[in-house]
């Protein structure tokens, strides 16, 4: 899942996914996930299907192969 603010000096998401992909042994890259959209902080969401809604149809995937 790619950072909702990408202008912090440390991004959470980066470091953990880069830990467990220690742990595990496993790649982590960090450019097949994106957004398409903006989206508000999901934070202040706490309605589960709110936050569905907000979030449907604003990620993508690039799929590499080879």
């Amino acid at each position: 899942m790619p950072p909702s603010k990408l202008d912090r000096p440390f991004q959470p998401v980066f470091a953990l996914a880069q830990a467990i992909g220690q742990y595990t042994g496993l790649a982590v890259p960090f450019d097949y996930c994106y957004k398409t959209q903006a989206t508000p902080a999901l934070k202040d969401l706490t309605d589960p299907v709110l936050r569905q809604q907000v979030l449907a149809n604003t990620l993508a995937v690039i799929c590499m192969v080879g």
